[in-house]
């Protein structure tokens, strides 16, 4: 059975589903080159289909996410329709219901599925676990921001759903808009309602809080400020009035203590909350995995503090945790909803979901540049070239789901490069202080790490470098020594994996600094983004598939 899944929200995505398996996801902004862009587009959807070789006709079914009324009054100016699929509205429908709709021409059997029962689908589908508590927290889907879910084999049973006031995440995007005013300074192209979505600004602030001093005045002030009515109340007040830290200070000087601390005391009020989540989880549904998703899940400070403080014991977030995973929810919810015997596909869920590029494309895009050479490279040479302390761009098959790169397309370099995070920051134009995450084998994880979280192959928890290594982790240690890690087995990514191993053999340092290959806009989706990217990077090389590219 074929499923097509579409959102056409911010971080829009479409999905495509063969048998329970994912064989197609890729976000918009890959396409359009717009952060966290959103809307319907039918050329993107045709090429979805081309790059899996499918028809409109192969489609048996649809998965569909509402974008209901009240989105056309809280943002005007779309450049492209929401979507001219009609569906109902998914506010408050926990069940999948089917219908008839059209697309391209065809009509389709078609369910629109509610926001949190997506990220819950995403979530545990993806999942290694046959039974799970899913914790789903995110600003705002269909009315709620928190929902808690029991899972036992492919059925999944809702057990709350709410509105919570304190809205978190919600607060954390009002204060880079308000405060620290990050999105503006983003150096590339945004959707025009970017000023009720920040992109990356939280996670930036997650960065800075490592560096900010313990203030329970601020904490007092933040949690005042977000228990006031005007933003309790709306969720749009707080972006048109201020209401978030102190009345819109501007804590824009990121070497200022004060934006430091206020930094601090948000991610400490964030770990907090979230411990008091996974705890309620856990009693509503007691079991001892725990599957997490929702745009809060990308705060891998406040997953790990939370976690290691709940009563679950294995963890897993899927890599596209925030609103990218809302066409997969989707589409593998019509899919199980649709066959109630229906069984897990027989291969574990893999990140690497996007098209692959055929050789002419890859020999176009080199030769679009002047001054390059080739030669064949494989998984020794580049692990040669790293270990030689070169950093090298990597653009290999399919693009990872989600925000953050995997090995894919991905800046690859030693753990230890001499200056490694000032030496990338610069290169990639990214702030002084956001750190870089290391891939590091998985069986030598407890080595080097303390408080390791085995589910963590799509860096999205934390952990803590032991004393022992921080000088041979430097370029991907945090000022706290925390850092952000991809630990991998050899069968989830077995090229990428013998580079690991044999810078290790090499260099004594099992371990490679991995950041995203893209220069402050999205990641890089083809050969000839990757070339064009290059060009305009201080990088040694770039590995295209199974060709090495030099500056002549």
């Amino acid at each position: 059975m074929r499923v097509m899944g579409i959102n056409t929200g911010h971080d829009a995505t479409v999905t495509l589903v063969e048998d329970g398996r994912i064989v197609l996801n890729l976000e918009l902004e890959r396409f359009t080159k717009v952060k966290n862009d959103y809307g319907y587009s039918e050329e993107f959807v045709r090429l979805c289909l081309d790059r899996a070789g499918w028809r409109v006709s192969d489609i048996d079914l649809m998965g569909l996410h509402s974008i209901w009324d009240k989105a056309h009054d809280d943002f005007k100016g779309f450049p492209r329709p929401i979507t001219p699929i009609q569906v109902p509205s998914t506010i408050g429908a926990f069940a999948p219901i089917f219908y008839k709709t059209h697309l391209l021409g065809r009509d389709i059997d078609a369910c629109a599925v509610n926001h949190h029962v997506a990220h819950a689908c995403s979530a545990y589908f993806t999942s290694p676990f046959d039974n799970a508590t899913i914790l789903i927290v995110d600003a705002r889907g269909d009315d709620v921001n928190f929902s808690i879910f029991f899972a036992q084999g492919m059925q999944l049973q809702k057990v709350v759903s709410l509105f919570r006031p304190l809205n978190t995440p919600m607060f954390w995007e009002g204060v880079c808009v308000n405060n620290f005013k990050m999105i503006r300074k983003e150096g590339s192209e945004i959707a025009p309602w970017s000023h009720m979505y920040p992109s990356t600004g939280p996670g930036k602030i997650m960065a800075l809080a490592a560096y900010g001093r313990e203030d329970p005045d601020i904490r007092r002030q933040i949690y005042a400020d977000i228990s006031l009515p005007v933003v309790l109340d709306n969720m749009t007040e707080q972006y048109r009035f201020g209401g978030t830290y102190n009345w819109g200070q501007d804590l824009s000087d990121t070497r200022s203590a004060e934006s430091q601390a206020v930094a601090a005391a948000l991610q400490h009020w964030t770990n907090e909350d979230l411990i008091s989540a996974m705890r309620l989880a856990a009693k509503f549904a007691p079991l001892e995995n725990l599957c997490y998703a929702g745009g809060r899940a990308l705060n891998c400070i406040a997953t790990s503090h939370a976690f290691t403080r709940s009563p679950f014991k294995r963890l897993y977030v899927p890599p596209f945790a925030n609103d990218a995973g809302i066409a997969a929810g989707v589409a593998l919810a019509a899919y199980y909803a649709s066959s109630p015997a229906a069984r897990r596909p027989p291969t574990p869920f893999s990140p690497y979901t996007g098209p692959r590029y055929r050789r002419d494309e890859i020999d176009a895009a080199v030769a679009s540049a002047p001054g390059l050479s080739t030669a064949p490279v494989d998984a020794a040479r580049v692990a040669e070239l790293i270990a030689a302390g070169k950093i090298v761009a990597m653009f290999r098959q399919g693009s990872e789901a989600g925000p953050r790169a995997l090995g894919h397309r991905s800046l690859l370099a030693r753990a230890d490069l001499p200056g490694g995070r000032d030496r990338l920051n610069a290169i990639k134009r990214r702030e002084w202080y956001r750190p870089f995450a290391p891939i590091i084998l998985r069986e030598r994880a407890e080595e080097i790490l303390e408080q390791v979280i085995d589910e963590s192959a799509y860096m999205n928890t934390s952990a803590t470098i032991r004393p022992e290594w921080r000088e041979r982790m430097s370029a991907v240690a945090h000022v706290d020594f925390t850092t952000r890690p991809q630990l991998i087995r050899r069968h989830q990514e077995p090229y990428v994996y013998e580079i690991v191993e044999r810078v290790g053999a090499a260099t004594g340092v099992p371990a490679i600094l991995n950041t995203s290959f893209n220069l402050q806009g999205p990641i890089v989706e083809t050969p000839k983004d990757a070339v064009d990217c290059f060009m305009c990077m201080a990088v040694d090389h770039l590995v295209l598939d199974d060709v090495l590219v030099t500056r002549a």
